[in-house]
Formats: C-alpha cells, sequence, structure tokens
C-alpha cells in the first residue's frame, strides 16, 4: 500500500519544480520583451560637415603697408571670415572681415599691417566658424617699405612751388604732404595721390608760415602717418 506521507512529498517536490519552470519562462519572456522595445543605436550626426578650404595670395612680394589679394576656396556659403596674419605655426592677429559669396569663395584685398617685420616668416589665415574651419597660405614674402621723396629745387623761397618725387608710397593711396623744422613735427597742407607702382609726382607750394630763419624740410605721409618720407634740408630765401 502506497504510503500518502509519501505521495504528498512527491507533489509538493513537483509543484515546486513546475513553478521554478514557470517563474523562469516568465522572466525570459520579460527580458526578451524588454530587449525588442529599445531602439537601435543611431550614428551621431556629426556637429559640422567636412570642408577642404584653399588659399592664394597674389602682388607678392608684399610690403608693409602694401596690399595683397587673396582668394579663397572650399568654405561654406554665404559664412562669415576673417582674415588674419601671423607668424608661421604661431597665432595670428585678424585684419580684415568678410563674408564668403554662395559658392564658398572669397576674393578681397587687404594691407600688410605696420607690425609685419620681415625678418621673421607671415602667413595669411582665412577662418570660419570660430575659427574651426581654416585655410592658411603659403609663406609669404614681405619686403620693408621703404618710400622716398626728392624735391626740386632745394632752394625757394615762401609762395614758390617746388616739384615733389616720390616712390616707394603703397599703391593707389592718399599722401599727405606738409613742412616742418629739422628733427620737429610738421604741419600737413596739402594731399596728393600714389600711382598703381607706388610713385608719386606733384607740385608743392612752400607755405607762408616757413621761417627763412629756420630749417625746414618737406614731408610726405600715407596710411595714417605709418609711411614717412621726408626730403633733404630746404634752403628757404626771402
Amino acid at each position: 500500500m502506497f504510503d500518502r506521507r509519501n505521495l504528498l512529498i512527491v507533489l509538493f517536490i513537483l509543484l515546486v519544480t513546475l513553478g521554478a519552470g514557470c517563474q523562469g519562462r516568465g522572466q525570459s519572456a520579460l527580458v526578451e520583451t524588454s530587449v525588442s522595445t529599445v531602439p537601435e543605436e543611431q550614428n551621431a550626426t556629426p556637429t559640422e560637415e567636412e570642408w577642404h578650404p584653399k588659399i592664394s595670395v597674389s602682388q607678392l612680394p608684399a610690403e608693409v603697408g602694401g596690399d595683397v589679394r587673396i582668394e579663397a576656396q572650399g568654405f561654406p556659403p554665404e559664412e562669415d571670415l576673417v582674415v588674419g596674419i601671423g607668424r608661421v605655426n604661431s597665432e595670428y592677429d585678424v585684419i580684415a572681415q568678410d563674408r564668403s559669396d554662395a559658392e564658398g569663395s572669397l576674393k578681397t584685398k587687404v594691407t600688410i599691417p605696420d607690425f609685419v617685420e620681415p625678418d621673421y616668416s607671415w602667413v595669411i589665415v582665412v577662418a570660419a566658424r570660430d575659427h574651426r574651419i581654416k585655410a592658411v597660405s603659403k609663406e609669404l614674402e614681405i619686403e620693408d617699405l621703404e618710400p622716398s621723396i626728392e624735391v626740386s629745387p632745394l632752394r625757394a623761397a615762401v609762395g614758390d612751388e617746388v616739384e615733389i618725387t616720390g616712390r616707394g608710397f603703397p599703391e593707389e593711396v592718399a599722401v599727405q604732404l606738409g613742412v616742418g623744422r629739422v628733427d620737429s613735427e610738421y604741419d600737413l597742407t596739402a594731399e596728393a595721390q600714389t600711382g598703381v607702382d607706388g610713385s608719386l609726382q606733384v607740385q608743392y607750394t612752400i607755405p607762408d608760415f616757413v621761417d627763412p630763419d629756420d630749417r625746414w624740410v618737406i614731408v610726405a605721409t600715407a596710411n595714417e602717418g605709418r609711411v614717412e618720407a621726408f626730403s633733404e634740408i630746404l634752403e628757404i630765401t626771402e
């Protein structure tokens, strides 16, 4: 005769086993459902498209105070740009601001600033989008701008006209002309325009405040006084 107690034990073990199996299947189904609801990971969208900017500089060698022409390509269209100049592999100073056209190109002209020293190597930089997209030019050829003037004749009286011939000035800029005592301040009394080669030829009238008892020179200045040239000493007659 089958023991009732043993039967109860067998039934209890069977129920526990079946319950564990059902619990395992439930957990498995839950895990599978949870995984299936997680979206596939998307590739991160680049914060910036890839550009290939290029720059070329013409009218070289350049002179301090002179102009160079810049052509840049490969920038974002209609983007605010800055133009800078700096030493090779170093920081640069912004000297102009402009905007690219619908094709991402830029054509402009900038003046070589007076802090550029010919003894160092310099490059032009065009940059956009907080300077994260930029193009660097080849090394520039920088020459000293050494303007000079000659006055003829060097002997004149107040009210006389003398001829001033100048060379080495920036091209096509306004030049102020004046007269002053040697190693002293001067007064600007006339203006002229340089040619495409930076030359100057103009008649200048000796002002009435020039005192024959002092020594005087004629001065020509451009770019807000950053470029100056002085004549030889004048002989002022009565």
